[in-house]
């Protein structure tokens, strides 16, 4: 599905709703989504009618996606990899973007018991606990994706970011640059909170103090147009040579076009490390980054949700992923 979505330059919601005959997608929208359909032999599999005989179930993947997720390469992996274990296991699922219409709400939620929804996969954008309070009460299991709980009640799988964040920073202050700055997502998201810790952390384990003013936050999280207003913020509070550690490859990516807007260069004035290692495979843009394996990590994510269906294991449960540093020319030299 997520191959269907990219082709046709949509939503993965979008192609779940056109096979599914909602009537909620534009007649233009819909050929365009059929003929992906029929261009890359994609076969959804028929849905079984829920009913107590057959006793099968809905998976509902709910995720808060910022831009559309065809064009969103961090969303798109993870959900290829989601989609490759339930298709393997013969189970339906739907994706459910939560982007603040009433489709993401509690009440459109509660309004689909009738589909007797097995399991909820939750995550992007702000905390959804509404959401999670709501599946609890109806004793659907959920794995929360890239988030987890203060209260430690919950099953989720999570990118290591504390250890990833914190090996991205030493491998800029062992490159020589004594002077670190961060371009980080907002704080209501763990994933943000986590890699501001770890980069303090690596700030402290080296003898660096921190300077909350060398860490920009910018709300446009998952844009390059984010990171080069946060550098464009950088360049006017620090001489360079220094470092930037960066939330996610796009914001790296937005830092070093501010940089070379600025007449500087990358590395030799501000090196740049990201996160992900997306980028580079889709441009090739020599980015050094923490590389994540999403397709392995959407896998988890579904057969752990699967074995809670199953009862199997029981929350609370939280599975880390280690992301691996690769070293490219953004990072090449220091000061």
């Amino acid at each position: 599905m997520a191959d269907v979505a990219a082709h046709a330059d949509v939503s993965t919601a979008t192609v779940s709703r056109v096979l599914s005959g909602k009537r909620s997608v534009s007649p233009e929208i819909r050929d365009v989504v059929l003929e992906a359909v029929e261009a890359l032999g994609y076969k959804p599999r028929r849905r079984r009618k829920m009913d107590s005989r057959s006793g099968q179930k809905n998976i509902d993947v709910r995720l808060g996606f910022l831009m559309d997720p065809a064009t969103d390469w961090y969303f798109v992996r993870i959900l290829s990899g989601i989609e490759s274990v339930l298709r393997q296991n013969n189970v339906d699922f739907t994706v459910s973007p939560i982007n603040g219409q009433s489709e993401g709400s509690v009440e459109f939620f509660a309004a689909e018991q009738a589909q007797r929804v097995g399991g909820l996969i939750i995550g992007g954008g702000p905390s959804r606990d509404e959401l999670f309070t709501a599946a609890q009460s109806m004793n659907i299991p959920v794995v929360l994706l890239d988030r987890y709980r203060e209260t430690n009640d919950a099953a989720a799988v999570i990118i290591d970011n504390v250890r990833c964040s914190c090996e991205a920073v030493h491998h800029l202050i062992d490159t020589g640059y004594s002077k670190i700055a961060m371009v980080n997502g907002p704080q209501y998201l763990p994933a943000s909170r986590d890699k501001l810790l770890g980069y303090r952390m690596a700030l402290a384990e080296a003898g660096l103090s921190f300077d909350p003013e060398l860490v920009i936050v910018d709300e446009s999280y998952h844009t390059w147009e984010g990171g080069y207003r946060a550098a464009q913020q950088l360049l006017g509070r620090v001489k360079p040579p220094f470092g930037v550690f960066a939330f996610d490859d796009l914001m790296a990516y937005g830092v070093m076009k501010a940089v070379a807007a600025a007449g500087l260069s990358v590395p030799g004035d501000v090196a740049v490390v990201g996160f992900g290692d997306l980028l580079y495979e889709q441009t090739g843009i020599g980015l050094t980054c923490i590389h994540v394996n999403y397709e392995h990590y959407g896998r988890l994510i579904a057969q752990l949700l699967l074995d809670l269906m199953a009862k199997r294991v029981y929350p609370p449960i939280q599975i880390a992923v280690n992301g691996v540093l690769v070293t490219r020319e953004s990072s090449a030299s220091g000061s």
